[in-house]
């Protein structure tokens, strides 16, 4: 199962014109450090560095942070309350959904979920 439909990720990544996405492709080519830096930080588990990363790699077009986190982030919670009140279940997002006031682990922690973090060395 899915959080959205593949017609809402194509409406989403229309929010950004076509002249952007090719910006933000090039960027991401020319700057590997970025990436790099990301990278470090999701294997480090630093998801608050990388969700600051990803604000910093978007400051250039606008509602992006909005239109490819928050609001799907938004949009999830509703989806994983009624599949998680039905069974055990596993839910994979990209890290950037995680952290921040409105990252899916806070929009859960304010339904009244308790959110426990599993530790990968233990």
């Amino acid at each position: 199962m899915g959080l959205e439909s593949i017609k809402v990720q194509i409406q989403t990544i229309n929010t950004v014109s076509l002249e952007d996405q090719v910006s933000m492709l090039i960027d991401g080519m020319k700057q590997p450090q970025g990436y790099d830096a990301m990278l470090s930080n999701y294997l480090n588990e630093s998801i608050d560095a990388l969700y600051t990363d990803i604000v910093n790699e978007s400051e250039g077009f606008p509602n992006f942070v909005d239109n490819f986190l928050n609001k799907r982030n938004k949009n999830w919670i509703p989806v994983i309350i009624d599949q998680i009140e039905h069974e055990n279940t596993f839910i994979a997002v990209g890290a950037g959904h995680l952290p921040g006031t409105s990252g899916v682990i806070e929009l859960l922690k304010t339904q009244g979920y308790n959110l426990i973090p599993i530790n990968r060395n233990k």
